[in-house]
């Protein structure tokens, strides 16, 4: 078996976990090679939605994603280039009274953790958006909140990544994690061997067969939403909106063209990447995008996309020590919203390494939490088939 020469850090995943966690590492004099089996930057990150959201969270996950959003705020002190970040604010949008008091608690939950947050009736909605329909009710509306274009933020990301002196290493396809008297040594399937005193397990939909190899089973699901690119509409002057029941997700890009997609995720295939396209349900995403907004009633789909992420049925990420394997990190499972965490667990896990402890709570994505039931979040019933919860309550997952 070829070996190579022991790092301080071995990274697994050229997401943007696993970028951004090879960044801050290597800014802490820590030497750091990123294994990634196709290429960096290739999947969930370059082809998400692109929000930037801080409001709508498990209460959880705020320390995490104010991190997270001090970092994007500071991209180009942080990376060396500016990826356009549009601070258009984000608004959550009832389309039935049934709604409201979701609005109410993700309003009143962000504000408690100090995310200004302001719950809208029907008529500041009118005031505010005359473009929405008399539909939406009412609204949350976080302008904190932003966007960034993801093929850009990423490419960005990997040559900041590439200046600083990491070593990454495309193609390669990790097979084993297994601890050593040297310390972690990762195998690849091309037969190189590498050790380091630190592993991080950032595969991203792909992490849990590496977890499980180790001992610690995750019932994740892979999956990924179903994006539509529109033509050219006139400016609307909306903020990114997210329906409160999933209904409809939407953004006008810089260039009028409308980025959207809806529940139902589509279940993703491990082996090829790909979640399916299916006609129907862009029809149903463009239905619903004007019964919200009238005056896209005449776009036409341009493009249609998905990348294949990992979710797991609390909805929350897992982020901790391996606790059968002494080196190994875990951070995988960002089911979603991994976009705007990512350079916030990026520092935790830099500070993993370096202090041995975070600098914001990570106890409640700590992997240890499946050795017991699932009972899946809400809202993972509401984004997925009942076919895929029914999966993902049970042990083992991916």
């Amino acid at each position: 078996m070829m070996g190579d020469r022991q790092y301080d850090v071995c990274i697994i995943g050229g997401g943007l976990v696993g970028l951004f966690s090879a960044l801050f590492l290597v800014q802490r004099d820590r030497s750091v090679v990123l294994l990634e089996m196709g290429e960096c930057g290739r999947e969930a990150s370059r082809l998400n939605f692109g929000n930037l959201r801080l409001q709508g969270r498990n209460p959880a996950e705020y320390p995490l994603a104010l991190s997270a959003h001090d970092l994007w705020e500071r991209f180009e002190a942080v990376t060396g280039e500016n990826c356009a970040i549009e601070r258009c604010g984000q608004a959550y949008i009832a389309l039935a009274p049934d709604q409201h008091a979701r609005l109410e608690r993700i309003a009143a939950q962000a504000n408690a953790a100090g995310i200004n947050v302001n719950l809208l009736d029907d008529d500041a909605v009118r005031r505010r958006w005359p473009a929405l329909a008399p539909l939406v009710s009412a609204a949350t509306w976080s302008p904190r909140d932003a966007v960034a274009e993801p093929p850009a933020a990423t490419a960005a990301l990997i040559r900041a990544v590439r200046r600083a002196g990491v070593v990454i290493r495309e193609g390669t396809t990790v097979v084993s994690i297994e601890r050593t008297p040297a310390g972690v040594e990762v195998r690849a399937k091309d037969g190189r061997s590498i050790t380091g005193r630190h592993v991080v397990n950032a595969a991203g939909a792909w992490a849990g067969r590496l977890a499980a190899a180790l001992g610690e089973p995750v019932p994740m699901v892979a999956a990924g939403p179903q994006l539509v690119l529109t033509s050219q509409a006139a400016s609307l002057n909306l903020p990114s909106m997210l329906a409160a029941d999933g209904s409809i997700i939407f953004r006008q890009r810089p260039d009028g063209r409308i980025l959207t997609t809806m529940f139902p995720r589509q279940p993703g295939n491990l082996e090829n990447g790909m979640p399916p396209i299916k006609p129907a349900q862009i029809e149903r995403t463009l239905t619903r995008l004007a019964e919200v907004v009238p005056a896209l009633g005449n776009v036409t789909v341009e493009q249609a996309w998905s990348g294949v992420e990992g979710y797991l049925p609390d909805m929350l990420p897992v982020l901790s020590p391996s606790r059968t394997t002494e080196g190994v990190i875990h951070a995988f499972g960002f089911s979603g919203h991994g976009y705007q965490l990512s350079p916030g667990v990026g520092r935790a896990i830099a500070d993993l390494v370096t202090k041995e402890r975070a600098g914001v709570p990570i106890a409640a994505f700590d992997i240890a939490r499946f050795k017991g039931e699932v009972v899946p979040d809400d809202r993972f019933k509401r984004e997925f088939e009942m076919s895929a919860v029914a999966s993902a309550t049970r042990n083992g997952g991916t």
